[in-house]
Order: C-alpha cells, then sequence, then structure tokens
C-alpha cells in the first residue's frame, strides 16, 4: 500500500465509522432526549427517517457519481451528513430532530456506497479483498459499539454531543479525501432517471408510514392503512415498469435474474455501465 493509498484508507475507514456509527448511537440517548424535547409518539422517526433517506438515495448518488465522478459526490454526501449532526445537535423539538436526520440519512446516503467505491478504483484486484474485509470490519465494529458509545456520551457531556462528535471526524475525512484522492473523470452524456427516483421514494415513504403509524394511530385495517400500503405497492409497480422501459434506468432489474457466476455478473454489469 503506497502512502497516498493509505491516507485515502484512513479517510474512508473514518467516514464510514461515523456513517455506521450513527445508526445506531442514537438508540440509547433517546430516553433523553425524549425528556428533554418530548414527543414520545415521533420516537420511531428517528430512526426511520434516517435509513429511508440513506436508502432511497444510494441509487441516485450511484448515477451521479458515475456522471460527474466520485470525488465530488462523495463530498457532497459528506457535508450533507456533518451540516445534518450539527443541526441535530442543536434541535428544539422532536420535529426539528427528525428533519435534521432526514438530512443526515441524505448524506449517508453517498457516503456508504460510494465508499467502497472509491476503494475498487484505488486499490489493485489483488489489494481489495483484503481492504474491504478491513473496511468491512471497521463498519461492523462502529454499528456494533454504537450503543455503548451513545450511553456514555449521554450520561457525561450530554446528549448533543452524540450529534456533534461527526463534525471532526467527518471534516477529518473530507480533508484527506479532497486533498489526497486524484480521479480522473470521463464525462459521459447520462440523463438522470428523476421520475424513477420519486416514484421509489414515495412508495418506500408511503409503505414506511404505513408500517410505523398504522398501527398506532388508525388501526391495521384503517382504510387510511390500507390506503397507504395499495399506494405503495401501485407505485413500487409503477417504479418497476418504469425502469424497465427507459434507456438509463436508476436500478437494473436485469441485473436480478444473473446468477452469480464471475462470467454472468461480469457480463450484466458491462452492460448496465
Amino acid at each position: 500500500m503506497t502512502p497516498e493509498q493509505l491516507v485515502i484508507a484512513v479517510g474512508i475507514m473514518a467516514a464510514l465509522a461515523v456513517a455506521a456509527l450513527d445508526g445506531t448511537v442514537v438508540a440509547t440517548a433517546m430516553p433523553t432526549i425524549i425528556g428533554n424535547l418530548g414527543g414520545l409518539s415521533e420516537y420511531g422517526w428517528v430512526f426511520s427517517a434516517y435509513l429511508l433517506a440513506s436508502t432511497v438515495t444510494v441509487p441516485l448518488y450511484a448515477r451521479l457519481a458515475d456522471m460527474y465522478g466520485r470525488k465530488p459526490i462523495f463530498l457532497t454526501g459528506l457535508a450533507f451528513f456533518v451540516g445534518g449532526s450539527m443541526l441535530c445537535g442543536f434541535a428544539g423539538s422532536m420535529a426539528q430532530l427528525i428533519l435534521f436526520r432526514t438530512i443526515q440519512g441524505l448524506g449517508a446516503g453517498a457516503v456508504q456506497p460510494i465508499s467502497f467505491t472509491i476503494l475498487g478504483d484505488v486499490f489493485e484486484s489483488e489489494q481489495r479483498a483484503k481492504i474491504q474485509g478491513l473496511f468491512s470490519g471497521v463498519w461492523g465494529a462502529a454499528a456494533v459499539a454504537g450503543p455503548a458509545v451513545g450511553s456514555v456520551i449521554t450520561t457525561t457531556i450530554g446528549w448533543r454531543w452524540v450529534f456533534f462528535v461527526n463534525a471532526p471526524v467527518g471534516l477529518m475525512a473530507a480533508f484527506l479525501i479532497g486533498r489526497f484522492l486524484h480521479e480522473s473523470v470521463e464525462h459521459h452524456r447520462h440523463r438522470l432517471d428523476l421520475v424513477g427516483a420519486g416514484l421509489l421514494t414515495l412508495g418506500l415513504v408511503s409503505l414506511l408510514f404505513a408500517a410505523t403509524e398504522g398501527g398506532q394511530l388508525w388501526g391495521w385495517t384503517s382504510p387510511i392503512t390500507i390506503a397507504l400500503v395499495a399506494a405503495a405497492a401501485a407505485l413500487l409497480v409503477a417504479f418497476g415498469l418504469w425502469e424497465r422501459r427507459i434507456a438509463e434506468p436508476l436500478i437494473d432489474l436485469e441485473l436480478l435474474k444473473v446468477r452469480l457466476s464471475p462470467p454472468g455478473l461480469r457480463s450484466a454489469l458491462s452492460r448496465a455501465w
């Protein structure tokens, strides 16, 4: 591993660690946060908003990274994540916290997948297996350590630092990637599938809202819950049909038909690219 590769690896590991940590670190701080901000009924949305935003934006960021390069999209996502973290720390109500967690999730949707894409660009094929194992270990360790870290921070310096602590680590990662990652981007004309992104987002939001609030607010058999589930199904089916008919889909559904053999997978990825 060259010195430049080492520095880039450290920067990516730092970004991955805070993104993974933030998925679980809030859990042990939530009783204190609810006692401070109120909003017990919105408890689940603090987690759901983050996970939803980080999930639905992954394919969109992947396409943007192909169009404009990994580095600018990664740094943009990291900026959203760090900015959202700081806003969460200053939240004055549960509604604000949920909104700011959504901003955090919008950033995490870029940080998580593009980190591994950068690794594929920076490291040779012989190095990737080892380095990906290391990065997967960092991700898993950070996620597992999250509740314990959140408990220590909450009981010592306060729950707001559960979010503030992301800023120095994220800024360090941004500096290292911005300074040492050099990439040559071949610009190609691509169309961004905004319709597909909208259908996927609306479908998942409807499904998540029905699953999160259906049993508490209206009941599982209420017309509102049934309508939300039906809307989610219709939107996701529409998403699948739309992706099959356009030239540059947000998610190439043909990949789901590929058997996990190296030649077949390489062929499918080549067609998708």
